[in-house]
């Protein structure tokens, strides 16, 4: 049955609702605690609804990565501690920098201490040089998480070692639960997480192929 939706909540704030619980999936898969450090690569929707559900969970640091300046200001809106632009700066180095590093003799590059990296970017079909999910398994500490919430539109090559040798628990992360959408459905109407600043962009469909700006957007809604 159809949840209708009174004066707590508007219909652009329940458009968010699907995406949000993709992201408290994500984040219910790794239980995020006070003083733990949490890495996100991805500032889309997702990536920006995994921060959400993170800050509402615990007060756990978090570090943003995104090659959009205008997503990383709305990162840092919701609260991200570090935002890092991976257009200006090497992502890797600026993270092992906030975090600090160890080398470790069986791992190429120095070896992170964030707690959880969330692989929110995945691999675009075009995309040449170290993947996001290379560089999770370089940013995550020994048994720490790296959770894959995107999707990859090309088969890529991993060196498995790393996984094995850090002991590395990686996690796909797919949709939600009907639990995990009553869920964030509740986050929204309590006010606990705040989408409406999400929705940047609302175009008639005619409009939509000729005004749209992807790299500017994070949610766009479409009018009849």
């Amino acid at each position: 049955m159809l949840r209708t939706f009174g004066d707590d909540i508007s219909y652009e704030e329940a458009a968010t609702t699907e995406p949000l619980a993709t992201s408290l999936h994500a984040v219910n898969l790794d239980d995020p605690q006070d003083g733990e450090t949490r890495v996100i690569i991805g500032a889309g929707i997702i990536g920006l609804g995994v921060l959400q559900c993170i800050k509402a969970a615990s007060s756990a640091k978090t570090i943003v990565v995104d090659l959009s300046s205008k997503r990383l200001a709305m990162a840092s809106e919701l609260g991200s501690d570090v935002v890092v632009n991976a257009q200006d700066v090497d992502a890797v180095a600026t993270i092992l920098n906030q975090t600090g590093s160890s080398e470790l003799s069986f791992v190429e590059n120095a070896s992170g201490n964030a707690d959880t990296v969330y692989d929110c970017a995945g691999l675009s079909k075009n995309f040449t040089g170290t993947s996001v999910l290379e560089q999770s398994l370089s940013l995550v500490k020994q048994n720490g998480k790296v959770i894959v919430v995107a999707v990859f539109e090309k088969p890529m090559q991993l060196d498995a070692n790393v996984i094995v040798r850090k002991g590395i628990h990686l996690m796909g992360s797919w949709a939600w639960s009907r639990e995990e959408f009553d869920q964030a459905l509740e986050l929204i109407s309590s006010g606990t997480i705040d989408r409406k600043r999400l929705v940047t962009h609302r175009f008639s469909l005619e409009d939509a192929e000729t005004q749209l700006q992807a790299e500017e957007a994070i949610k766009v809604m479409f009018t009849p």
